[in-house]
């Protein structure tokens, strides 16, 4: 059988990290204190906070998009244990691209929506999520205090051990590691996972 290539099961690999960090895993389970767990994602931990949004994609209502985002920073703030200035990452689907990417006032050359979003103080990054649900938006605090990356060992190909000289070399690629969502005293985290209500 024809290799995909080192490249392409590398990225094979990143892409199942990426599925595993936004949307958990049941296939994996870890067993601690005598209780057996799944792999929790952004979009499905059981602490994450918990929001609405209108349909992004329905109008041109830039305003709209604006003050849902900072109703929801400041939601996280009261009611999530409190965020920092710059600290939080807003990833949107595939499908919120062509909308971040319009003019803020429309028919004007003029900031984008994604620019103006960035105005907002706490928000630090605005990125692309690609196994992220269409019309699911997550914002994430980039801190140690809400994410921690547990890695044994970054994307590596390890060669097999050929047995015939003429046998083709093969690879075996893989990642350990895992992303640790945390929770506060109070069973707070700074994540709030937002969809179209």
């Amino acid at each position: 059988m024809r290799s995909i290539g080192l490249s392409e099961s590398a990225r094979k690999v990143a892409e199942l990290i990426d599925h595993t960090l936004f949307n958990g895993s049941d296939k994996i389970k870890v067993k601690f204190n005598g209780n057996v767990h799944e792999i929790y994602g952004y979009t499905n931990h059981p602490s994450r906070g918990q929001g609405n949004i209108s349909d992004w994609t329905s109008a041109s209502k830039h305003d709209d998009i604006v003050n849902e985002v900072i109703d929801n920073v400041n939601s996280m703030f009261s009611g999530q244990g409190g965020i920092s200035e710059n600290s939080i990452t807003l990833y949107y689907p595939k499908n919120l691209k062509p909308v971040l990417d319009k003019d803020y006032v429309t028919g004007q050359p003029s900031k984008t929506v994604r620019q103006r979003l960035l105005d907002i103080p706490e928000i630090k990054e605005i990125k692309y999520a690609e196994k992220l649900a269409d019309n699911n938006i997550v914002y994430v605090e980039m801190m140690e205090r809400t994410v921690q990356v547990a890695r044994a060992s970054d994307i590596i190909a390890v060669p097999h051990t050929n047995t015939h000289p003429f046998q083709s070399q093969q690879f075996t690629t893989y990642a350990s590691m895992v992303m640790y969502l945390r929770t506060d005293a109070n069973g707070n985290t700074g994540i709030l996972h937002c969809t179209v209500s």
